[in-house]
């Protein structure tokens, strides 16, 4: 007998050793049967097996959705368990579920006419093409009575995706030419564009783009409008119809818009190497805002592009489209006009690049000295600087050592002149010419005595003690990390060169610098710098195989962090270290400091008015929640509920059991706690304590029941549940659903919480690397 089975029928006798079980159609019942040995659940771990089960739960889970008087999270839910049918094989039961969702449900992108085209999607997949044809009925008919226009949006895109699954174009543009909505249309339309020209139908795209214009000049609401044809130009744009794209542009009103539109097109003309197009489209906004005419004739290109630009509103491309017009006239050998229009440049990223691509061009040309003496004149003094060493670095990557060499010597800031001698000493040293690099390497460092912060020295002088080290030069490493003056910075080499030299198989001269980066990072003034520094050092002693240092280290470390002042930085602190306490074989101290984490975790001050505040947001932010569903459980949390989750995760990992359930009584969120004891729950079974996981999976069930908000509760129910299925536990994560009979939002969760985790088994007990997204939806049902 089925487990399932006592929900489905009003009245139900059960024989059982002689006696009779009589329960009425509830989840009681299921507790009743299995209790009393009426009912097995198969142990078969092969979903495959357990289809016919899965089939039940899903439509007991069906029938509970029909009192829950939420009806914002009614239609999601009905989708979902839907979706999940589909999964385990019952599209018939689950076109039967999607029947009783309301018409004009659209949330989340859980419609009607989403869910089937999802369906239908999955129909095509196994070549149901007959019913597919009428699931894609199914899903257009439910489409215009979806009251909002952006949900309807995603539902037509939906179908689209899915009529495009099977590559019937023709059906997709038929769907379009449904839609009442002149915006929603326009929309689906520039979408279908898209994908042809993505296939190739440039031909066909033209044409669907030209449809998507007419849609747009339609539009009444004049910023729907705006929008929507500031859309179709980018995609004309994208396509390379930069005429239509030109001329949709000309269509639109609004200012805003048009710049952005026009400043893309420019991009795109002088990318294709059209300059003068470029400059011309530059015209047409001057135009289009100011009533002045095009660039008349005679007039100098890099005269009329300065007083074009000024047209152009910072913020919306004006940088990124001179900085292709540049390149383009600097490409063409037109290098007097491409500086003329870097001079127009305030953007100093933008104006960067584009002083790469002229100086490229004027060394090609034989004439480096003029574009840098030009370069001078536009740039500050800290850019220039930057920019010499940006041209030093590319002549030594093209082989131009000379150059490069010749290039960083004019470079007047120490510290851009040290980086650039020391690309060029890698270039050398990559090329065989070894001797060449210690030399550049030595001249790197001595270019260092001059720079003036001590963190720019310090960080200077690390990079040139890696770089010596790699090259084999430890010696050199040495000396160049004795003479950084700031601790941490000293500590951060020798950890390097440390590893360096194990690498290179010199472990004793590797344990040596390691001890000397111990030495410095406990000289380190700042508690949570030291602390960090120390771990990362014992962490790099415990690779070479220094255990007992590694030890003695991790308690230097442990120190530093009991003495940060700040509650959150201690905590974070402590737990790192206790994690690589564990890593290094040491479960007694890692034990005694995620309990000492802990109680620094503890003294967080617990900000109650946020907590309560949250309810109150989220409801303003309603259609938001679902976002929830990709970024995890609780992301609004207090960081003392984070931070506790966090060591109860550690504590568990570590096999701390007992002081993982402590850490997450503590827990002041009922989200955060849910989440902390579901993972303890994943860490016991995973370790084959199944008793003791199925304990702990109760405990997070009542956290979990606690949430206040509706669907934060159903997110982090059903992630319990599946959880407690892929452990295997699939009979205790359903007997659930009869103590939650009262609330039928968190029974609902369970039961799809269960097809989660017997029907899409991911292996992700114990990791929380996975969205709840990903979990709690089939993998198939994601566009």
């Amino acid at each position: 007998m089925t487990l399932i089975r006592l929900a489905d029928a009003a009245f139900v006798v059960l024989p059982c050793g002689g006696t009779k079980a009589i329960a009425k159609r509830s989840a009681l019942a299921l507790l009743l049967a299995i209790t009393a040995g009426c009912v097995t659940v198969t142990p078969e771990r092969d979903p495959a097996a357990r289809l016919p089960e899965m089939h039940q739960v899903l439509q007991e889970a069906r029938r509970t959705t029909a009192g829950i008087q939420n009806e914002k999270l009614k239609g999601p839910v009905l989708s979902m368990i839907a979706l999940w049918q589909v999964e385990a094989g019952d599209a018939p039961g689950a076109l039967d579920t999607v029947a009783t969702i309301s018409e004009t449900s659209g949330k989340y992108g859980f419609s009607k006419a989403s869910t089937l085209a999802r369906i239908g999607r999955w129909q095509i997949e196994f070549e149901d093409h007959a019913e597919a044809a009428l699931t894609r009925e199914r899903a257009l008919q439910a489409t215009p009575t979806i009251e909002d226009a952006s949900d309807k949006a995603f539902a037509l895109r939906a179908i689209a995706a899915f009529e495009l699954s099977y590559g019937n174009i023709r059906q997709a543009l038929e769907t379009a030419t449904t839609v009442q909505d002149a915006f929603v249309r326009a929309s689906h339309l520039t979408f279908l564009a898209l994908w042809q020209a993505h296939a190739g139908d440039h031909g066909g795209a033209a044409l669907t783009r030209e449809q998507a214009r007419q849609a747009a000049a339609s539009i009444k609401d004049a910023a729907e409008k705006a929008h929507a044809l500031r859309e179709i130009a980018q995609a004309q744009t994208k396509a390379g119809d930069l005429r239509g794209a030109l001329e949709t542009a000309a269509t639109i009103e609004d200012t805003s818009n048009k710049a952005i539109v026009l400043s893309e097109i420019a991009a795109a003309q002088a990318k294709a190497g059209d300059v003068r197009g470029a400059l011309v489209t530059v015209a047409a906004f001057e135009a289009a805002s100011r009533e002045v005419s095009t660039i008349r004739e005679g007039v100098g290109k890099g005269a009329a592009l300065h007083e074009m630009a000024s047209t152009i509103r910072e913020g919306v491309g004006k940088g990124a489209a001179l900085r292709e017009i540049a390149s383009a006239q600097a490409r063409a050998g037109d290098v007097r006009e491409a500086l003329a229009t870097v001079a127009t440049m305030s953007d100093g990223s933008h104006k960067a690049d584009a002083l790469r691509e002229i100086a490229a061009a004027q060394a090609k040309a034989g004439s480096e000295r003029g574009a840098l003496e030009i370069a001078v004149t536009i740039l500050d003094a800290a850019a220039v600087a930057s920019f010499l060493r940006e041209i030093a670095v590319a002549y030594a990557r093209d082989g131009n050592v000379r150059g490069a060499l010749r290039i960083a010597s004019t470079i007047q800031d120490p510290s851009e002149k040290a980086s650039a001698l020391l690309e060029i000493a890698h270039a050398q040293t990559k090329a065989g010419n070894h001797a060449e690099g210690v030399m550049t390497r030595e001249q790197a460092r001595q270019a260092t005595a001059t720079i003036q912060s001590n963190f720019r020295k310090a960080s200077a002088l690390r990079e040139i003690a890696k770089a010596q080290a790699k090259a084999e030069d430890v010696r050199g490493a040495l000396e160049t990390t004795a003479a950084i003056e700031d601790a941490d910075g000293k500590a951060s080499a020798l950890r390097e060169i440390a590893e360096t030299q194990a690498k290179a198989g010199d472990v004793r001269g590797a344990e040596l610098t390691g001890e000397q980066a111990r030495q410095a990072a406990a000289s380190i003034p700042r508690n949570s710098r030291k602390a960090s520094a120390l771990r990362e050092i014992a962490e790099t002693q415990a690779k070479i195989g220094d255990h007992a240092a590694a030890g003695l280290t991790l308690r230097e470390a442990r120190q530093a962090a009991l003495a940060i002042e700040h509650a959150s930085s201690k905590a974070t602190a402590l737990r790192r270290i206790a994690e690589q306490q564990a890593k290094a074989g040491d479960r007694v101290g890692a034990v005694a400091t995620l309990q000492q984490a802990r109680q620094a975790a503890v003294a967080i001050p617990d900000d109650s008015r946020k907590t309560s505040a949250m309810p109150e947001i989220a409801e303003a932010v309603f259609n938001e929640l679902l976002a929830m569903l990709f970024e995890g459980i609780g992301s609004f949390g207090p960081s003392k509920a984070f931070a506790l989750r966090e060591i109860a995760d550690a504590q568990a990992k570590t096999g701390d059991l007992q002081g993982a359930l402590e850490t997450a009584a503590a827990i002041p969120d009922a989200s955060r706690k849910a989440s902390a004891l579901r993972e303890i729950a994943a860490a016991q079974a995973m370790a084959g304590d199944s008793e003791g996981a199925a304990r702990i999976f109760d405990r997070a069930l009542e956290a979990a029941h606690a949430i206040a908000n509706d669907l934060d509760r159903a997110i982090a129910v059903a992630l319990i549940a599946a959880d407690r299925a892929e452990a295997q536990d699939v009979r205790g994560a359903l007997v659930w659903t009869a103590t939650v009979s009262e609330d039928l939002v968190a029974k609902v969760s369970v039961l799809v919480g269960v097809a989660a985790g017997v029907l899409q088994p991911t292996g992700r007990l114990g990791e929380r690397s996975m969205s709840p997204e990903k979990r709690l939806l089939p993998r198939w049902s994601n566009f």
